[in-house]
Formats: C-alpha cells, structure tokens, sequence
C-alpha cells in the first residue's frame, strides 16, 4: 500500500477551541471517509503527528477512537491499518436505518417547528445549487447527512441519531465510494429529487403513511443495486466477513 507521503491528505485548519485529538481525529476520518486513505492503507502515527505539526499522544489517541468505530484496526508489534469495508457491517446499518427512518419521516410529518422547515428549504437550495453548478462532492455528501439530520433533530432524536450514524459507518464509507465512483453518473440529481419528495411529506403533509415507509426505505436501499459494481471495481476494498 502507498506511504503517507505519496497519498494527498486533506489538512484542513483545526478549529477554534478544537482539542489536538479532535483534530487529529477529524483529520483522519475524513480522509478515511473520503477515500484519500483507502482500505489497506498503512496509518503511521509518528508520520501523521509530523504531518499535523502536533505530538504523537493524540494522534494515538484519535486512532484508538478510530479502531473503537472500526475504520483502523491495531495489531500489536505490526502497522495499523485502515479496515476493509465489511459488509455484514453495511447490510447491519443498512438495517438500522430501515427500521428508524421511516419512523422519523412519520413523527416530523407535519410536526417540525418552523425554523426546521426553513433548514430544510436551505438545505435543499444548496444541494440544487451544487447539481446545477460546480459538483462538490464532499459537500454534496454533507448536505445529505445535514438533511436527514434535520429530521432527527426536529424530532428530539438527537442521541438517535448519532447511534445511527456510529452503525451505519461502513455504509456511509460505501455512500461516499458511489458519489466518488463512475457508477454514480445522474444519481445526484435523483437524490436531490428524493429529498425535496421527503420535504414535501413533512412539511405539507403529502402521501398515505404505507407510501411513506416504502418511500423511505427506497431512499435508504437504492444504493443496493450498486453494490456487485462496487465489489468487482474495488475488489481490495471489501471483507466478505
């Protein structure tokens, strides 16, 4: 696998009041999410720290956090790596969300405060900005999770929410693959459309509750269909665990 050194890592600034092991933690999971640190991948933590201009201690300490959620994993006496992609792991989040969002669409119908609905209408300005402009992927992927975390928060389903992205890891890394992937060619602008029908549904209302669930559980499965592609274009990436 490639050293560090040859890998484009994004630095971004570390935030204000943000610990050095937040940062370091950031830093990686967003590199690891977005595929700058692929499946495989040596994690080096003297080389990261040098990188980052910080000590090792809370390099070591984000990669700890970061083997807790399964995106590293350690051995002793032998490299960290950045975990294969498991499966079973993505069918489980996969799962987890299936079961929860539907719920979440059907508890905010009609429900949120104003000041949700008017997030959400920003929201969604700002994924068709991006469709019609310049596509950021990175952004575009924000955008999504901002969206349904609206949903969550307008719900008082906050701590839901943050359990459901912790399992739903694996998959989120497989969401991102897609967006960054070929296969993903006229799929933004259907995820864009997705989300203005979920927006519909809870602001104003529209649809019979059994077309909601299917609705929603077809928003969360779609990404099924692509699964094989993925498998046979980055066959490295993957654990059939």
């Amino acid at each position: 696998m490639s050293d560090l050194k040859e890998k484009k890592i994004a630095i971004p600034e570390r935030n204000q009041g943000e610990s050095l092991s937040d940062y370091s933690y950031r830093i990686l999971k967003t590199n690891i999410m977005q595929f700058n640190l692929v499946p495989g991948d040596i994690i080096n933590e003297d080389e990261i720290a040098k990188m980052l201009g910080i000590s090792r201690t809370p390099v070591h300490e984000s990669v700890l956090n970061l083997c807790a959620e399964k995106l590293i994993s350690i051995k002793p006496r032998k490299e960290s790596r950045v975990t294969m992609i498991s499966v079973s792991a993505i069918n489980e989040g996969i799962f987890v969300r299936s079961c929860i969002e539907p719920e979440i669409i059907l508890q905010s119908r009609g429900n949120l405060a104003s000041h949700y609905i008017k997030l959400l209408m920003d929201n969604l300005e700002q994924q068709k900005k991006l469709i019609n402009g310049n596509m950021d992927t990175r952004m575009f992927f924000n955008l999504d999770d901002e969206f349904h975390k609206l949903l969550y928060d307008g719900t008082n389903k906050s701590q839901t929410y943050e359990m459901v992205k912790r399992i739903s890891v694996q998959f989120d890394r497989v969401r991102y693959l897609i967006l960054l992937s070929d296969i993903n060619t006229g799929r933004n602008p259907l995820i864009y459309n997705e989300h203005q029908e979920l927006f519909n549904i809870v602001a104003f209302k529209s649809n019979l509750d059994i077309e909601i669930k299917s609705f929603i559980l077809g928003h969360i499965t779609c990404l099924e269909k692509y699964f094989s592609k993925l498998f046979s274009l980055y066959p490295n990436y993957f654990s059939f665990d």
